[in-house]
């Protein structure tokens, strides 16, 4: 009789033990998101542990064989759920590591292509700065051959080079009239004007008077006979 007893207390303190692991182990799964489905036919209430309250040897082998089929039934029950948590973990470990193996994928070809874009960049910069001295010498060519041109058309017709020699110097002789006149204006103005008005006056006029012996010694030194043939 004691013998049964203590199997009985046995059997009941292993269900609640049970019932713990089984309250832990569905917290766990419920915080990762995975649903618990529980036995609707299973025995959710029991008594609580306590000393059997008879002491008929058939009562008492009964009250141990439903509490070993309970034990029995909780541990089937728990140990399917432990398997199910483990599938979660593993579909959760595989996702995460297919995840950690597509951001490094990701990150290697945007590191190459941000690379490449800034080759890509460099290269336009180089092609632009080429493409801009070919535009200069581009220019310097058609005017070389501008004046290769002249030059030719004013050897095959004297006639017509003297004409544009004679404009160039009645350019100039004109030219130099004007910075007489405005030597001539410098003058008269000088000695009119205060210091402050006077010191721009004299800034605008050089301003001009260079400008036009520039201009001057510019159309002189292009002309391919100058002033000898006079």
């Amino acid at each position: 009789m004691e013998e049964i007893e203590n199997e009985v207390k046995i059997l009941q303190r292993t269900t609640e033990i049970l019932d713990e692991e089984w309250n832990s182990l569905k917290q766990k799964i419920t915080s990762a998101g995975h649903g618990v489905i529980e036995n609707i036919n299973a025995q959710n209430a029991r008594p609580k542990t306590a000393k059997p309250t008879t002491n008929d040897v058939n009562n008492l082998k009964t009250m141990a064989k439903d509490l070993n089929d309970q034990v029995s039934n909780k541990r089937d029950e728990v140990q399917k759920i432990k398997e199910e948590f483990e599938e979660f973990a593993q579909r959760h470990r595989t996702a995460n590591e297919e995840y950690e193996s597509k951001r490094s994928q990701y990150t290697i070809m945007r590191n190459e292509l941000e690379n490449e874009q800034h080759e890509l960049e460099e290269e336009v910069q180089h092609l632009e700065t080429q493409n801009n001295k070919l535009i200069q010498e581009k220019l310097k060519a058609e005017s070389e051959l501008s004046d290769k041109e002249w030059l030719k058309e004013s050897i095959e017709n004297p006639t017509k080079a003297t004409e544009i020699l004679q404009e160039i110097n009645q350019k100039h002789s004109q030219t130099l009239s004007e910075i007489e006149k405005l030597r001539s204006k410098l003058t008269e103005l000088s000695g009119k004007a205060n210091g402050k008005e006077q010191i721009q006056m004299w800034k605008s006029l050089i301003a001009i008077f260079e400008k036009k012996i520039e201009l001057s010694r510019k159309n002189s030194t292009e002309a391919p006979f100058g002033d000898s043939m006079y």
